[in-house]
Order: structure tokens, then C-alpha cells, then sequence
């Protein structure tokens, strides 16, 4: 749920930055990333959907250096072929988001 929630959070920070009040939106991403940190061990996940959600969250809330971690995951993750819940299409373009947030993050 916590998951589904934060996905929410995200997609409309990025849609609709402009336009919302962002502070709220942070203020409730971290309370999502707080209760998902404590119960998932994200080092060890392998679901891209669910990585990507969480990398993005870190990337709104300026966590740089998670973000950055976790886009390298999902990197290893797409290229060593163990991104089994998606089609390859859904994983490539998680992976390349994944790669353009790096290139953002590093510039």
C-alpha cells in the first residue's frame, strides 16, 4: 500500500509541480520512504516498478546519493536480465529514466 501511495505522490510532483503545493507532497513522501525503508530490505530488491518509485521519491526529496544508489540498481538490474516481473520494453525504460536521472544528479 505504502508503495502505491508513494507512486501517487511521485507521478503528480513530477506532472504537476508548477502547479501544487510541493511541500505537502514531501511531507508525505516521507512518511511513505520512512515506513518502507523499515520493512524492505531495498539493497536486495529486484522489482524495477518498485525501485523506480522509491529512486524517483529520493530524487523529489533531494536525496542525491540514495537516488543515485538506487538508479545504479536498477541499472545492474535491467542489464543482468533479472527484471522478471516486466516485459523487456517497461524495463529498458525504467532503466534508461534511471540513467537520465544519473546524468541529471551528476550535472
Amino acid at each position: 500500500m505504502h508503495n502505491n501511495l508513494l507512486y501517487y505522490l511521485v507521478d503528480q510532483a513530477i506532472r504537476c509541480e508548477d502547479k501544487i503545493e510541493i511541500t505537502s507532497i514531501k511531507v508525505k513522501t516521507t512518511q511513505h520512504l520512512n515506513y518502507i525503508e523499515e520493512h524492505y530490505k531495498i539493497d536486495e530488491e529486484q522489482d524495477l516498478d518498485f525501485l523506480d518509485t522509491i529512486c524517483k521519491a529520493y530524487a523529489i526529496l533531494g536525496k542525491n546519493d540514495k537516488s543515485e544508489r538506487l538508479a545504479h540498481q536498477i541499472i545492474e538490474i535491467f542489464l543482468d536480465g533479472k527484471s522478471k516481473s516486466l516485459n523487456e520494453e517497461d524495463a529498458a525504460n525504467i532503466a534508461r529514466e534511471a540513467r537520465q536521472l544519473l546524468k541529471t544528479i551528476k550535472s
